[in-house]
Formats: C-alpha cells, structure tokens, sequence
C-alpha cells in the first residue's frame, strides 16, 4: 500500500489535468511504473489504463456502480442509449466492433478504446468517459459515499486493487493486510510431506529420464562420446524439473525435503543414462530387448567413459541445486496477494454525495 510517486507527460498528462483525476504508480526494480489514472467522474469511480498485445493495444474505460442496482438487460440498454451512442460519433446505433468492446461484470462496466499506431486523443476518451457515465445514469445509481466491506463512512479512501477502483476505510485495508501476512506465514511455517514428494518426485524422475535419455540418445548416436558430453545441458533440464517436481509434492520446506530432492534427481539421471546407450545401441547395433541389454547399458559405456557419466551425473544434481536455490527464495512470497494502491483520501467529516441517479 506504499505510495510510489513518478511523472507522467504528453496524453497522459493531459487527460489527467481534463478529468481531474490521479496517477497512480507502483515501484518496481527498474523504478516506478504507472498503472494508470484513477478519480471519481460524476459520483462513479474510474480507473483508466493502457493495455498492449501482440496485435493491437487499447485504452481501457472501467466505471464502478453498485452491485446490487444491477438490472437484467443492463447491457444491451446501455448499447442503446443515445449518450453511449452519440459519443462514439454515431447516431442510430453502435457497429458491432464498437459493442464487443463494452464488457461487463458484477459492479463495472468496461469499454475498450482499440488503436493500432497512435492512441486516442484525450478529448475522444473524456467523450467516450461521460457518454457512458451519462448512460449509465439512466439505469443505475452513483456508488454511495461509504467502505464497500464495512459499509463506515469514515476514514474512507480511494484504492486501486488488482487494477479496479474501491472506496474503503484504513481499518479494512490494514485488516486485510493483516490476514494475507497470517496465511503467508502459515504457509512458510507448514511441515512439507516427505511421503508425497517423495512419491511425486520418483515419478517425475522416471518420465523425464524416459524423455531426456531418448532424446540424449540422438547424440550419441551423431557424435559418439563427444556427443554425451552435448547431452549436459538435458540432463540439467532433467535435475531441475525432478526437483521441481518434487517440491510440488512436498509443499512445505525444510532442510530433509531439500535434501532429499539430489537423490531423487540422480535416480532420474540413472533413468536417462540406461535410455540414452540402450536406445544408441540399439540404433548402432540392433539386438534384442532383455535385461542384459539393460545392464550392458549401464557398466560398459561408465566403464569405457566415465567421465561423460560424471559430467552428467553432476549436470542433473547441478539442475536439482538450482531449483532449491530458487524454491528457497521464492517460498518469501508462497501465496498471490491482492495488490492495493492507494490513490487519494477523503476526509472522515465529508458528507457524502447525494445520488442524482434514479432507481432502477
């Protein structure tokens, strides 16, 4: 809930001096990122962002209204309203590529500005912003001036939570902030399951050492010794997955669970090292399928290159350490929390607004 500051310019900057509305920005590594623009327009709150894909990016519109005044057939009203329509530039009716750009969900109403080289202009988004917040008027009421999870009209704030605007007091936010720092640190307090992930992560060891050692194979087969050495990087792959894998099953953390993953890596790395000179063998020398095949597979290539065998051993042990090094240090953070940013503060004695909106 820290506030990040930071600077906006060009559009940005103007359709936040013609709203009225607040920045909002989040600290990141590389400094602060903007998240977009949030206010209050008309008794409903708004948050506006940009999002961007592969094919096209678009500016997003998200009105909040009150839940419970929602009303069957709110959409397809809305599409038909002359104020919604007008401000796209229409006069009868909205085009379908217009319509499937208005979503709606319990208590918003989103509306996608898409563009291909250069943004809307902030005058287009202020008059598509009223045009539906006009729309909206004829149908639902403006969000009452109290907490959405207390229903307190005191100590009240603007929060941007998970990109969606909320009106809640300082004791909700700390309450909740609270209750997601128990569950972590139950979470990082919880006894991992040795049976599980051991049983997890000898399977996970036989599938990949299958995969791996039929795929290793093809070197061996192309560049002979050399060609094992070129199988290091697999094997790697091979150790971490397990691990990974592994600690799936586990759940918990503690010194034997981590421990306990290098066996489990080796014993897929012996998976992937029978499969990779069985099926080379076969693929050089072809014979029949039998357990001294198997064993052959086993004693002959160590025997005749032991030092591939020790290069991809600690290649799949090296992949296993990694991901405890990694599991270690992202088991900070186990459970998703739900970002909230604040983005401006009331006053505990302000009045709240009259609803100008009638009843559905």
């Amino acid at each position: 809930m820290d506030v990040a500051t930071g600077r906006i310019r060009g559009r940005w900057q103007r359709l936040a001096d013609r709203l009225g509305f607040r920045p909002v920005f989040r600290k990141t590594l590389l400094g602060s990122r903007m998240l977009g623009l949030v206010g209050d327009r008309h008794g409903y709150l708004v948050a506006i962002a940009s999002t961007w894909t592969l094919n096209r990016s678009s500016i997003d519109l998200l009105v909040r209204f009150p839940q419970r005044h929602t009303v069957l057939g709110f959409r397809d009203d809305l599409l038909r309203n002359p104020a919604l329509v007008a401000a796209f530039g229409r006069r009868r009716r909205l085009p379908r590529r217009i319509r499937r750009t208005v979503v709606l969900a319990d208590g918003t109403v989103l509306v996608r500005l898409p563009y291909e080289l250069f943004p809307p202009s902030a005058k287009k988004v202020e008059r598509v912003l009223d045009g539906l917040i006009a729309a909206m008027g004829d149908h639902v009421r403006t969000l009452e001036r109290l907490c959405e999870v207390c229903g307190r009209p005191t100590d009240l704030a603007i929060f941007l939570s998970d990109g969606v605007p909320a009106l809640l007091c300082e004791p909700c936010v700390s309450g909740y902030g609270d209750q997601e720092q128990e569950i972590q640190r139950m979470v990082r307090e919880l006894e991992p399951d040795l049976g599980e992930g051991s049983h997890l992560g000898v399977a996970a060891g036989v599938a990949f050492g299958i995969v791996v050692g039929a795929l290793s194979s093809i070197c061996v087969v192309l560049g002979g010794e050399a060609g094992g050495l070129i199988a290091a990087p697999g094997f790697f792959v091979l150790g971490y997955l397990t691990a990974a894998l592994a600690s799936r099953g586990f759940v918990g953390s503690s010194l034997a669970s981590s421990l306990l993953k290098l066996p489990l890596a080796a014993a897929g790395a012996f998976v992937a090292w029978v499969v990779m000179n069985a099926v080379a063998k076969q693929t050089i020398d072809p014979a029949l399928w039998n357990m001294t095949l198997v064993l052959n597979s086993v004693w002959r290539p160590g025997a005749s290159s032991p030092k591939v065998a020790l290069i991809l051993g600690l290649s799949a042990l090296a992949g296993a350490f990694v991901e405890i090094v990694v599991f270690a240090l992202t088991r900070r953070r186990p459970v998703r929390t739900m970002k909230i940013d604040r983005v401006e503060a009331r006053r505990a004695s302000q009045e709240p607004e009259p609803a100008t909106s009638p009843e559905p």
